[in-house]
């Protein structure tokens, strides 16, 4: 499945990306503590996904999901206040 997604991103995109799987980190700003936690459990179920396959992204991917934890940690600390 991941095989087709990197495909499809690579043959859409011009300049195909690096990392068809990267994060757009400056999204993840733009949301609020609430909707950011959500949308970033989603995303990190996601990644983790790619991850456990072993595939040729694993290192980046590996990046965006230790960023996205951090994220959501700060959010989830900022909403318990």
């Amino acid at each position: 499945m991941f095989d087709l997604i990197d495909e499809l991103v690579t043959l859409i995109l011009q300049p195909p990306p690096f990392n068809p799987f990267s994060v757009d980190r400056q999204y993840f700003t733009t949301l609020t503590p609430e909707e950011s936690v959500v949308r970033i459990a989603a995303t990190v179920d996601f990644l983790n996904q790619v991850y456990a396959t072993d595939h040729v992204y694993a290192d980046e991917v590996l990046q965006d999901i230790k960023y996205l934890q951090a994220k959501q940690f700060k959010d989830l600390s900022h909403l318990a206040r």
